[in-house]
């Protein structure tokens, strides 16, 4: 049995278009914000519901193969005390904003598309959340980023904390949705935050691949109690490792556009690649067969070159509360060197005929107008 197998499912849809998403305005659009530190999911009121009390379908949060809505209700429930908003300024309705950096990435700067050309200084972008823009920047370095990017201030942000209507709502849609759709233009909203990510003075020249370890990780979904034998055997091969939650996330950005290959788990730290400019070789790692559609669509906006594959292992409940689940690999040392049989691979496909590489054109093959499945 090989040590290394092809992650040969997926989870979710994988539809990508080469059109911008819808926009619309709406005129009486009320805003009820979500429970405080309440999961989006648990809470069946939060949403943009119009004059009539139905909510907004262009405004919900939807994820997942059949776009369920995550919380929010078809109907307000019973009567609101509702304020208005000034209206002194034009509102644009972004979503929720999550303190995740994989999630925030995902969705948290899926409906920002239309700031790349729109030029109102007089804006204020409408947000449910737990907490103030400020908050998010603090400890979320892509949220300061955001800010930066486009040249926004905490003041053209607004939070309501109390059901709010407004004169008249601009919502655009979003750009992705979480393990079903993606936009090209959700690639080029990465691009832009990207630019904006300060980096170390003296850039980097990455002259051998490197492998994201997630072994100085205090807590997760999942850790690989066995690790270090993997990443002890690489080192001596020549790899280099390397700690994301150590550098800054310029520097993440960095190493997906110089290093000559990534081997990482699947996850939030290959979720960075959708900020850098140029392509990526990765080698990803998953735990199971079933590959999240979202990490495909980010491949395909970024002209990624990737692969996954999941080791032979056991998955057991983790004895640290701080993680979900514990894997052990059966064979460590086995699954290195298939590691580095699969770089060598892949960093060998420059003379042939290989998978996609750079921006697509879409135009070809569209599943539907605009539209393009990325998944057999």
């Amino acid at each position: 049995m090989p040590t290394l197998r092809t992650c040969d499912l997926v989870h979710g849809n994988a539809f990508y278009s080469a059109i911008n998403p819808l926009a619309g305005a709406f005129e009486s659009a009320t805003l009820v914000p979500k429970q405080q530190f309440a999961l989006l999911d648990h809470d069946p009121d939060w949403g943009i519901y119009d004059k009539a009390g139905s909510n907004i379908s262009l405004a919900a949060y939807r994820r997942g193969p059949y776009q369920d809505r995550v919380g929010q209700s078809q109907r307000l429930n019973g009567s609101l005390s509702v304020r208005p908003a000034a209206e002194e300024c034009t509102y644009m309705y972004i979503g929720p904003l999550s303190m995740h950096h994989g999630h925030y990435l995902l969705t948290s700067v899926a409906r920002l598309w239309p700031l790349i050309k729109l030029n109102d200084t007089n804006i204020k972008l409408v947000f449910h959340g737990d907490h103030d823009i400020q908050t998010y920047c603090k400890h979320l370095p892509v949220a300061a980023a955001t800010l930066r990017a486009f040249n926004l201030s905490p003041d053209n942000f607004f939070r309501p904390v109390e059901p709010t209507r407004f004169g008249k709502l601009y919502i655009p849609a979003p750009s992705f949705e979480e393990t079903n759709s993606a936009h090209r233009i959700h690639g080029d909203v990465g691009t832009i935050i990207g630019r904006s990510l300060p980096r170390s003075s003296a850039a980097r020249t990455y002259s051998h691949p490197v492998i994201f370890s997630k072994a100085r990780l205090t807590s997760g979904v999942s850790r690989i109690l066995n690790e270090d034998k993997i990443i002890e055997h690489l080192v001596r091969k020549g790899m280099e490792v390397i700690y994301p939650e150590t550098l800054s996330l310029g520097d993440q950005i960095d190493i997906f556009e110089r290093a000559p290959a990534i081997v990482s788990y699947a996850g939030s730290a290959l979720h960075t690649s959708l900020l850098a400019e140029r392509s990526s070789k990765i080698i990803g790692l998953n735990l199971n067969s079933t590959m999240a559609s979202s990490q495909i669509l980010i491949d395909f906006l970024k002209g990624n070159d990737s692969s996954y594959f999941y080791p032979n292992g056991t998955v057991m409940p983790s004895e640290n509360p701080a993680f979900a689940q514990d894997f052990h690999i059966d064979d460590p040392v086995a699954v290195a060197d298939e590691i580095l049989r699969q770089i060598d691979a892949k960093l060998g496909l420059r003379a042939r005929l290989r998978r996609m590489v750079g921006r697509p054109a879409p135009e070809d093959r569209l599943a539907y107008p605009g539209v393009q499945s990325l998944w057999p």
